[in-house]
């Protein structure tokens, strides 16, 4: 009797970090929390002048498993002054 082929678990593929930089920037700007979202190597840059603004938590928060998931390591939040308001890790 032929042997069963071994079982192979593959894990899903990471996410892109600009796909993901790009969703958090649609996010943001669905409730008009206007900010421009890049990667730079391995961290997320939200420029925005609503950094300061306590609703900007909410869908950096949603954002940050999928950030990590695409390998990215931490969030910095700076005004377009280039003032930086907040970093995270995450």
């Amino acid at each position: 009797e032929p042997a069963a082929p071994p079982e192979t678990t593959t894990k899903p593929a990471a996410p892109n970090p600009d796909d993901v930089a790009s969703e958090l920037e649609r996010s943001l700007q669905r409730q008009q929390l206007w900010s421009k979202v890049s990667v730079i190597g391995a961290r997320v840059e939200v420029r925005s002048n609503s950094c300061s603004d306590q609703a900007i938590q909410g869908p950096i928060a949603g954002a940050a498993p999928r950030l990590k998931a695409a390998g990215l390591t931490s969030l910095r939040c700076v005004e377009e002054s280039g003032s930086v308001v907040f970093t995270r890790d995450l």
